[in-house]
């Protein structure tokens, strides 16, 4: 499959030589826009009345970002990005609107990206699955599997243009244990950070990823405040190329939060974000335009509350207290395009959001859920809606899902997004494209055991489709654990841990 090209939009005047159809698309008020082949290879004819201005609008109404070029025959739209796939987008030239979809596209079938020379060996089974989207059309996935003697990093890179996954190859330093991955991606390519056994305990190491090759891994918790195990890495990259580390960490007994930024290449000493004697577990992490934002627990049971502390002008502020005290844990965060952002928790089984401007005030909490509820994720669209995705039901657990239209501050009813005929679903994780488009994935239990689903969200309809299973039910009873990345085409691609009958290996599906 071919990386997909730029949306092209011609028009021009050309009524006194063209054949029958576009002599009446000359005479119309409207534009005659052909051919509509789909997101590959895309390109837009229009031959409107005359020469004017033009205009292509996604179905959030926001205008598509390109150069409108002009010259004796006419004028050409060149778009910034592809556009995406089964969406309806609108065309102004002068006064006339024009509607036009792109093809639809379905989920690929599910291929392995892990080694396959030990397919058949239990000790080799492989976790933890991540994966990234780069700016190029590529993307980067990485896990933890079983090496002769120990856990690796290892990580393969997708190729838009000759659709293919490179073999895999480890990143870490080796000689010791390496798990929990996570991945970001900026202007400067990818970043993988991990846990892995340093002097006797767990440390941070990361290593970064540009023009195909990848650094030495660099441990980055040394040399700080805290000095315990550290582990459940966050990590972010912000517009402006600042890369944030922040992480877990036993000091005194109890939880600590650390920290690390990179700032003109170089990175700076590991600090401790929180204060207090309370202990502080589970951080997030997002990026802002000029820093960061990390949210943490502080605290357990009936004392358990979320604090945040922002990263701007080179230096962490002081932990603010964002939540009620008493029962609150699980943060999430998702950075909006305006430079605000979200936060949510869960607090006594229900799952809380608040909202930050761009200028850090906080708008009132908001209770989203009835009892029951977990694993919140949240994202924004690029017009600064937000989606909400959580886990909710105790009997039989269900992926449900909200939206916020900010402009009304209003949020839509619960919708199900998980197969109603089977088991219980859990795990959601979410991603929305550059038009609005979203999908959410996550794993359910059915007659042939736990399965990966996904569902899309249509930003042209405003509707979420029915559940797609993407892992193979015939080669797997278990599949769990998805992550989920989007490509600047509009395209998502869920990578997740599925065992073969010996061992769990990495599979993916992309819905291109």
């Amino acid at each position: 499959m071919a990386r997909r090209t730029l949306a092209t939009v011609r028009f021009g005047v050309l009524c006194a030589t063209c054949a029958s159809v576009v002599r009446a698309a000359c005479a119309a008020p409207m534009p005659m826009v052909w051919p509509a082949p789909g997101a590959q290879g895309v390109a837009r004819d229009a031959q409107p009345r005359g020469a004017a201005a033009l205009q292509l609008f996604g179905p959030l109404g926001l205008p598509v970002p390109g150069v409108l070029r002009r010259d004796a025959h006419g004028a050409r739209f060149d778009s910034a990005r592809p556009l995406s796939p089964c969406t309806r987008y609108t065309l102004r030239v002068g006064g006339a609107t024009q509607h036009f979809t792109t093809a639809c596209s379905r989920w690929q079938r599910p291929r392995q990206i892990d080694t396959r020379a030990h397919a058949r060996q239990s000790v080799f089974g492989a976790s933890g699955a991540q994966v990234v989207a780069l700016g190029d059309g590529e993307l980067v996935a990485a896990w933890s599997q079983r090496d002769h003697r120990h856990q690796s990093i290892q990580v393969s890179a997708y190729n838009p243009d000759t659709d293919s996954w490179s073999a895999p190859r480890r990143v870490d330093a080796g000689g010791s244990d390496a798990t929990l991955p996570v991945l970001a991606a900026g202007a400067r390519g990818a970043w993988a950070a991990w846990s892995q056994v340093r002097n006797g305990r767990d440390a941070i190491v990361v290593a970064h990823r540009r023009r195909g090759a990848w650094s030495a891994p660099r441990r980055v918790d040394g040399g700080g405040v805290l000095r315990g195990d550290a582990t459940d890495a966050q990590l972010a990259v912000s517009g402006g190329g600042l890369v944030a580390l922040a992480w877990q960490q036993r000091a005194a007994g109890h939880g600590a939060i650390g920290a690390a930024v990179r700032r003109n290449g170089i990175w700076g000493a590991a600090l401790r974000l929180d204060r207090g004697a309370a202990g502080s577990y589970a951080p997030t992490l997002a990026a802002l335009p000029d820093g960061f934002v990390a949210a943490w627990q502080r605290g357990r049971g009936a004392a358990a509350s979320i604090v945040l502390a922002r990263f701007a002008h080179g230096r962490w502020s002081a932990p603010q207290r964002v939540s009620v005290r008493g029962g609150a844990g699980s943060p999430t965060l998702a950075a909006a395009p305006d430079g605000g952002f979200a936060l949510a928790w869960v607090r006594g089984g229900r799952i809380v959001v608040r909202r930050f401007d761009s200028r850090q005030r906080a708008a009132p909490a908001r209770s989203l859920s009835g009892r029951s509820a977990s694993d919140p994720a949240l994202a924004f669209d690029p017009a600064g809606d937000l989606f909400a995705v959580w886990q909710q039901g105790r009997r039989r657990s269900r992926i449900v899902a909200r939206r916020l239209d900010v402009a009304r501050d209003r949020w839509s009813p619960v919708r199900e997004l998980d197969a109603a005929a089977l088991r219980s679903a859990g795990n959601p994780v979410l991603g929305v494209d550059a038009v609005g488009n979203a999908a959410c994935a996550w794993y359910q239990d059915g007659p042939r055991g736990l399965q990966v689903h996904a569902a899309r969200y249509d930003a042209s309809s405003a509707r979420w489709g029915a559940a797609t299973r993407l892992s193979d039910a015939r080669s797997t009873v278990q599949a769990t654990l998805p992550a989920l990345a989007v490509d600047s085409a509009g395209g998502f691609t869920v990578v997740w841990q599925q065992f073969n009958a010996w061992r769990d290996v990495v599979m993916v599906s992309r819905m291109p």
